[in-house]
């Protein structure tokens, strides 16, 4: 890989890693059931699983990049042998939306992509399940505090705070998705009526006084093919994200998870809920404002169209790694914590966990490259032509 995370390097060095990946021999998957055991046990489950889906998770990006890569008619370049096939294919992408953006908009426009950023969230259950797993003094019912965020779950009770009701479903609220009906606002589509602004192609991008289709930046009354998200203090019939005067079924976190437990058991299994982060994909519109060169206008049109399709799955991978690439980076300097636990199973025992710390730095890395390619193909659509 190009790039490794060098900070993490004093805590490999301190337990003298072979840079072998990972393999829980019969050395290391039987412990035993006393505290220590069960703590190194827990942090060699996690890092085993954080490998598994660094590598799942590179290879949805590529995925996301291929189709997009595809739709334009790209030749997907094979990855080169110091990096990854997900650098190779997104790299191809990104220089490719950047050479349709510069031929085929004047100098100082960019496309006009209009989404809600994706929210993330974690199992509040899983975490504290993971947590009494690891740590010997805390049992599955502890409490997992959401800080930095809001519990969000189903609600039987009343709900104080934000109600979410997904799908193609009548509302008189904000409608993250495709507003048919009365917009409160701008309306970024379709006017049926009167339009204050429209784009090059002649959608709406201004107040619709009449009926609108498509996105809307305030209140929609009418149909909302998306999430219909309203603040209520009554009863919820789709997902409360706030309070609820009973307690949720299946909450989630939609900040930081947080329990009163050993650290490194936290930062263990902060990693291993965080891998299983949902992430929502956004509706997305995509408009040109500015007048294009008419030679180049069905390649923009394809790129459009690509977006359109595969972009939210895209930003909502990126979400995701943003979230897994803090929680890694904090589970691999915890390794260190226990490294003692672990030798005190001896010189074996010792290795085998030095090893699983190695395998965490390369699947952090891995993590840490997926994400800068994402990024990267984010950088060009949003990109600014310089010539025209």
């Amino acid at each position: 890989m190009k790039n490794t995370h060098l900070a993490l390097v004093p805590a490999l060095v301190a337990l003298g890693c072979t840079g072998m990946p990972i393999r829980i021999g019969p050395s290391c998957d039987d412990l035993g059931e006393s505290a220590d055991a069960v703590k190194v046990t827990a942090f060699l489950d996690a890092g085993a699983r954080f490998e598994t889906d660094s590598v799942a998770l590179a290879a949805e990006v590529e995925a996301t990049c291929a189709d997009m890569a595809t739709d334009l008619g790209i030749t997907i370049p094979t990855a080169t042998e110091d990096e990854l096939q997900v650098e190779a294919t997104c790299g191809a992408l990104s220089a490719e939306i950047e050479a349709i953006v510069e031929a085929a908009l004047p100098a100082g426009a960019t496309l006009d992509v209009i989404y809600t950023p994706p929210v993330c969230s974690v199992d509040v259950t899983a975490m504290a399940d993971c947590v009494a797993e690891c740590d010997a003094n805390v049992t599955a019912d502890v409490e997992v505090m959401c800080t930095e965020g809001r519990l969000v779950g189903s609600c039987s009770g009343t709900c104080t705070g934000e109600c979410r009701v997904e799908g193609e479903v009548a509302c008189e609220a904000s409608c993250e998705g495709t507003c048919t009906g009365t917009c409160e606002g701008s309306c970024i589509g379709a006017c049926e009526g009167e339009c204050s602004a429209t784009d090059s192609e002649g959608n709406c991008i201004g107040t619709c006084t009449g009926t609108c289709t498509g996105s809307c930046t305030g209140s929609c009354s009418g149909s909302c093919s998306g999430s219909c998200v309203s603040d209520v203090e009554a009863t919820c019939e789709g997902t409360c994200a706030g309070s609820c005067d009973v307690d949720f079924e299946a909450p989630r976190c939609e900040g930081e998870a947080e329990v009163m437990a050993d650290v490194d058991c936290e930062a263990a299994c902060n990693a291993e809920v965080a891998v299983d982060a949902e992430c929502s994909e956004p509706s997305l519109e995509v408009y040109t404002t500015a007048t294009v060169d008419p030679a180049a206008q069905a390649r923009l049109a394809e790129l459009v169209t690509t977006l359109r399709a595969h972009y939210p799955r895209l930003l909502s991978l990126q979400a995701r790694l943003t979230r897994i690439a803090e929680a890694g980076a904090e589970l691999v300097v915890t390794f260190e914590g226990a490294a003692d636990a672990a030798a005190s199973f001896g010189v074996a025992a010792t290795a085998c966990f030095a090893s699983a710390t190695t395998a965490a730095v390369q699947a952090v890395s891995t993590i840490e490259v997926t994400l800068s390619m994402s990024v990267e193909v984010s950088a060009s659509v949003s990109a600014e032509a310089s010539a025209g």
